[in-house]
């Protein structure tokens, strides 16, 4: 019987929580960090770099400053969302102050909060890093899930 209730038990298969990101109705590619190996600038440019490879920071989805991105939350609840927005250099480096405060964005309605990317004087410090006149940035999202804190990002051009 003890076996049982422990094969019942390894059965139940919590998911790994997803997060969804919008813009116009275009669907923006996650980067899932899960609760681990996201505390370290060194941890979260080691992922995006693996992330990039055989990809072209050029064909980034390019997002206008004042535009709404909408985070959504299909498989867990979540009270708030910490918004990092770090601009990048081609090699994938982390080039702005990583010891910023995140935006705290609240959940708004049917698990989705709607975060506004905005034009800061940190963006425009780095033109000799641009990739056809545009900043890289790395939209860093964290959040709490059941005491573990969760990362996801996203890349973008603005």
């Amino acid at each position: 019987m003890l076996v049982g209730l422990t094969l019942t038990a390894c059965g139940k298969k919590i998911p790994e929580p997803r997060l969804l990101l919008k813009y116009n109705d275009e669907q923006l590619k996650v980067i899932h960090y899960g609760d681990r190996y996201n505390k370290t600038q060194e941890d979260i440019e080691k992922r995006l770099k693996d992330y990039m490879v055989g990809k072209r920071f050029e064909d980034l989805p390019i997002i206008p400053f004042d535009e709404d991105i909408i985070i959504e939350n299909p498989n867990f609840a979540v009270g708030e969302y910490e918004v990092y927005d770090f601009i990048l250099d081609k090699r994938g480096n982390i080039i702005s102050n990583f010891n910023v405060e995140g935006s705290l964005v609240r959940e708004l309605e049917n698990d989705k909060v709607y975060f506004k990317f905005i034009d800061t004087l940190e963006s425009r410090k780095y033109e000799d890093y641009t990739v056809d006149d545009k900043n890289i940035h790395c939209l860093l999202i964290k959040c709490k899930i059941d005491k573990s804190e969760f990362v996801f990002a996203t890349l973008i051009l603005d």
